[in-house]
Parts: C-alpha cells; sequence; structure tokens
C-alpha cells in the first residue's frame, strides 16, 4: 500500500516538473473603424482574422456611403470609438474596454470642438 503511495505521488511531481500543457491561444481578432470627415460617414469591421480584411471591410461599408473614408482606428481584441461634434469636429480612440474607448474619444473630439457625442463604438 505504501509503495503505491509513493509510485502515485512521484507519478504527479513527475507531470508537474514536465508542465502541463497550457492549451492553445485564442486567435486574434481584428477590427476597424473608417471616418469620411467630409460628410460624417462611418464603416467599421469586427471579429476579422487580419488586419488588412478589417481595414477592408470598414472601408468599404464608408464608401458606400460617402467619399473621402479614411482608416481612423485598427483595433485586435479591444475596442474603437468615434465621437463627432459641432463644425466637423471629431475624435477616435481605442482601448481594451469599450468605456474608456468612448470617454477617450469625445475627450479627443472636444480638442476640436463642442457639442460631442459618441456616433459609433465597437469591440472585437
Amino acid at each position: 500500500m505504501r509503495m503505491q503511495i509513493y509510485r502515485l505521488l512521484a507519478a504527479v511531481l513527475m507531470v508537474v516538473a514536465m508542465g502541463v500543457p497550457q492549451g492553445i491561444a485564442a486567435p486574434k481578432s481584428y477590427g476597424a473603424l473608417a471616418y469620411s470627415p467630409s460628410r460624417g460617414a462611418d464603416g467599421f469591421s469586427y471579429n476579422y482574422r487580419t488586419p488588412s480584411a478589417a481595414r477592408s471591410k470598414a472601408l468599404q461599408q464608408c464608401a458606400a456611403r460617402a467619399r473621402g473614408c479614411k482608416i481612423v482606428a485598427n483595433f485586435s481584441r479591444g475596442c474603437a470609438a468615434l465621437a463627432i461634434g459641432r463644425n466637423a469636429a471629431w475624435g477616435v480612440a481605442t482601448s481594451r474596454n469599450r468605456r474608456t474607448a468612448r470617454a477617450n474619444a469625445v475627450r479627443a473630439c472636444r480638442k476640436h470642438g463642442s457639442g460631442c457625442r459618441i456616433q459609433r463604438s465597437i469591440c472585437s
């Protein structure tokens, strides 16, 4: 009986010494935000496998509504927010969480004008 306990203990120690497999890392998830400052239109994407696919989708959505679209935010496993205000003021921010992204986008917008509010916030 005592020998079986020693063998079990030795087996457990060997597993611990070798290390327990950590599993597979979660795949990256990319998103992007496009904006046309002259028209106020936006486009967005989230949960894409590559940054280029995310940017392409965001530009495609924005271009369907307006000209002059450009990528204003790229993010991975996080959030992006776009705030717009009076007199063409706008701001954008990214963060690990939606609340911070939104607050920072409004703060960035207020540097250029007033009446800033969130137009879009997305997470990937």
